[in-house]
């Protein structure tokens, strides 16, 4: 990946969270509201982390990076069910 590619990814999901984090759902429990943050912040956190080794996989593949990725894909989607 150019370093173009890769500063117009960065902006992507820049642009993409700061929609997301601009949820407008309404929690009985303050409680319920703070572990849905939570659990936002670490969603988007997982996606970066999914998004370089992507970048490392494509550049460098091994089975290692491959597995990591993988597990990393499947708690994404784990936390995605879990968040709708």
């Amino acid at each position: 990946m150019t370093e173009k590619q890769v500063f117009s990814q960065m902006q992507l999901s820049s642009i993409k969270e700061n929609l997301e984090t601009q949820d407008s759902y309404v929690f009985l429990k303050k409680g319920n509201e703070e572990q849905y943050k939570v659990n936002k912040q670490a969603l988007n956190k997982m996606n970066q982390a999914e998004q370089c080794l992507w970048e490392t996989m494509a550049e460098h593949p091994s089975e290692t990076v491959v597995s990591a990725h993988a597990k990393i894909r499947e708690g994404i989607d784990i936390m995605s069910h879990r968040q709708n």
